[in-house]
């Protein structure tokens, strides 16, 4: 399998996203069409050497195993396969694009990359309080009187930016690069707000605290915002990824934890610490998603030698070449995973696997 390499693992298109973690094709109408892995593969290629032609001999070789002209058929078939995925009119491709008598190229031009779908959460978390309820930044949860909900990461990304405004309007434009969004097509954006305001309103027709301003954008009126305290289970991660750096010697380390299927960051050890203690722009992946996600999603560990090799990765602010993802499992029940980066390929041995494994079972112990 090739991955992305350098480009991001989810591809703007002008109508649609492709993410590569989650081999699936997102329309801006909401409909989502799945991707094999060999397409998948496919479309990694030839995002990573966008503008320049790929022959079909050595799509051959990377996804069938051989290079005969003869035999090239596979190639062209797969592609137009794709094409019914990626493009608005299969039949004058913008994307994907032919190179008479050569093989196919990606037109980058057509294809903006952009950051991956699993968004960071404000920079400093916080416990916003509204008069219905109170919205938990840090845990992409919404909790009134009686109920709760759950923020999607499209809505934990739009909130976050208002919140980090303080009040001030945001441009429609800037929510929709939050989102990924081109400048000319805002509808992402209607949609999420309005979304918003029926989990966070008394009267989402009548909104008191997600207000739009005409023609310019949106801002958040809060009562008040508040610092999240950390749980029990984030005390102890803290203490957790410094034992990592100070008795391991890794320069990076990140304990998420599980938070109604969501795996958010709690704690750093490296270029993700804050001076307090929290995380700086933590991530919010759903279980699944990239190394760490499949990690708690089957529940044992996963070691990834080089992860340019692997398209479940999701670059981070270190950006290792190697990962290590640990889940931090109470008897069956998820707690959370312990996931660390190495810039060296295949640093973590046998030896230091077994390290990050007992530390997971210490954390497991302390933090349940």
């Amino acid at each position: 399998m090739v991955s992305v390499g350098e480009a991001d693992s989810v591809i703007r298109l002008p109508d649609r996203e492709v993410d590569l973690a989650a081999l699936r094709v997102c329309l801006d109408t909401g409909e989502q069409i799945p991707l094999t892995p060999r397409e998948g593969a496919i479309v990694a290629l030839l995002a990573r050497r966008a503008g320049a032609v790929v022959s079909r001999d050595e799509l051959n070789r990377a996804h069938w195993g051989y290079a005969e002209t003869s035999l090239s058929r596979a190639v062209d078939v797969a592609i137009g396969r794709l094409r019914k995925k990626l493009e608005a009119e299969p039949g004058a491709p913008r994307v994907l694009r032919t190179a008479h008598g050569g093989g196919y190229l990606w037109c980058a031009a057509e294809a903006a990359p952009r950051p991956t779908r699993e968004v960071s959460v404000a920079r400093a978390p916080k416990v916003l309080v509204l008069s219905s309820c109170e919205v938990d930044l840090g845990r992409a949860r919404i909790a009134g009187d009686g109920w709760s909900a759950t923020l999607t990461t499209c809505e934990l990304a739009v909130l976050s930016c208002l919140a980090e405004a303080d009040g001030q309007v945001v441009a429609a434009a800037a929510l929709g690069r939050v989102l990924g969004s081109r400048p000319d097509r805002l509808r992402p954006v209607v949609d999420t707000v309005y979304r918003l305001r029926r989990k966070l309103e008394r009267e989402p027709s009548q909104p008191q605290h997600l207000l739009s301003v005409r023609g310019v954008g949106y801002r958040l009126e809060v009562l008040r915002a508040r610092p999240v305290e950390p749980a029990g289970f984030e005390r102890m991660a803290r203490r957790l990824v410094g034992h990592v750096g100070a008795f391991l010697g890794q320069e990076d380390c990140v304990v998420y934890a599980l938070r109604d299927n969501l795996l958010v960051q709690v704690a750093a050890h490296g270029v993700k610490a804050g001076q307090d203690g929290a995380v700086v722009e933590p991530l919010v992946l759903p279980v699944g998603a990239g190394i760490v996600g499949e990690a708690a999603r089957r529940g044992r560990l996963v070691h990834v030698a080089d992860t340019q090799t692997d398209p479940r990765y999701i670059h981070d602010a270190y950006g290792g070449r190697s990962e290590l993802a640990v889940p931090i499992l109470a008897g069956d029940r998820l707690l959370g995973v312990l996931d660390s980066e190495a810039r060296a390929v295949n640093a973590y041995g046998q030896d230091l696997r077994a390290a990050f494994a007992s530390l997971a079972d210490l954390a497991a112990a302390i933090g349940d």
